[in-house]
């Protein structure tokens, strides 16, 4: 109160506790606004994919739910699961995905965001087939007689999600961005980040913001491999 003046104002927390507000260290904005709209694949208690059965039920149940998102993509996605909390301790398969669909492509994306499995008709939409080139810096996990099993590791499920997001037009990806940022703001971010951003990414973000506004600041990192000039141009150094 030794600083409380008549201008002062004073809200009673009812015994909560307020903290500043938090700057994401090390985040996608984008593949967390992909995460928003998709099926959620968490375990409990965060969600109810606790063994392959039940990533079918809820992959199932979403598709029947939101009929407008997987058409506007082409896709059925879910986003979340972890094999070591699946009772059966694996990767589902393209098998276990075809049993949603034959016809749609569908796909999983691991907690981590780095591995995701490819239903039959998904990997037949990306060219993955026995004739499938490894890709360096990852893994395509294949059966005995050379057909991926499903389960792209690293640089072939990268290179496997920008073709399955590919039928996105820019009102999708808007309404993507959108999502991330309402995600992260819900849990008291005030500072959010796409840590490799692409030049189309980066200034899709920076129409959204100025067009329509953000409620919270957003950081985009470009990635320094792929286009150096549209970095010059727009970097800046201050926040």
């Amino acid at each position: 109160t030794a600083l409380q003046g008549d201008g002062t104002v004073t809200i009673d927390l009812a015994g909560r506790a307020m903290l500043p507000g938090f700057v994401d260290a090390h985040g996608h904005v984008m593949m967390i606004g992909l995460q928003a709209l998709s099926a959620n694949m968490l375990p409990a208690p965060d969600g109810e994919v606790n063994d392959i059965a039940s990533m079918q039920r809820v992959l199932g149940a979403f598709a029947e739910a939101f009929p407008d998102r997987i058409a506007a993509g082409n896709l059925i996605l879910g986003f979340g699961y972890d094999d070591s909390q699946l009772a059966e301790q694996r990767h589902p398969t393209r098998e276990d995905l075809d049993a949603i669909s034959t016809e749609i492509p569908v796909a999983v994306v691991h907690q981590s965001g780095h591995i995701g499995v490819l239903n039959s008709r998904a990997l037949e939409v990306v060219g993955f087939d026995a004739t499938t080139a490894e890709r360096p810096g990852g893994v395509i996990r294949r059966n005995a007689d050379g057909t991926p099993n499903g389960v792209l590791e690293e640089t072939p499920f990268f290179e496997a999600l920008i073709g399955l997001l590919g039928a996105l037009d820019e009102n999708a990806m808007r309404i993507m961005f959108r999502a991330g940022t309402d995600l992260i703001a819900s849990y008291g971010y005030t500072t959010a980040q796409e840590g490799r951003a692409s030049t189309g990414q980066a200034q899709l973000m920076q129409v959204v913001a100025s067009e329509e506004g953000l409620d919270i600041e957003v950081v985009a990192y470009p990635d320094v491999l792929v286009d150096r000039d549209y970095i010059a141009e727009t970097a800046r150094p201050d926040y």
